[in-house]
């Protein structure tokens, strides 16, 4: 009997440009499922499951970002991190990017990137 596979999760911790780079870091894991029911344990159990990470480490990732693709795997903490050269030729416009696992099953990721401004002497980037 073949091994199930869980699907997994991709966490997006956000994506900023600079000039001439683009960064896009993250974090994969394993999807958990959510309270079905109001009732109290199911949601205390549900809440608990969301604060224990189950990373997942050499999974295949795609960026696409524009016409433009990317690959990498997640490290043994689950961590990706993308740092691929900007094609925006100074358009300040916000550009979506695209998150795909390959061989996994997972739901695609969409966001968008934060244009730095490049005469900025100071930059705070948090969740």
């Amino acid at each position: 009997m073949a091994k199930q596979q869980h699907k997994l999760a991709i966490q997006s911790y956000g994506a900023y440009a600079l000039e001439a780079s683009v960064y896009v870091r993250g974090r994969i894991l394993r999807a958990e499922r959510t309270a079905e029911s109001y009732r109290f344990w199911a949601t205390f159990r549900s809440n608990m499951r969301r604060f224990v990470s189950r990373e997942v480490s050499g999974v295949p990732i795609m960026l696409t970002l524009g016409n433009r693709k990317w690959e990498t795997h997640s490290d043994r903490e689950g961590y990706y991190h993308f740092e691929v050269e900007s094609s925006r030729n100074g358009t300040a416009s916000p550009q979506a990017f695209v998150l795909d696992l390959l061989e996994h099953v997972a739901d695609s990721h969409q966001a968008y990137i934060m244009d730095l401004n490049p005469r900025a002497q100071v930059g705070v980037i948090s969740d």
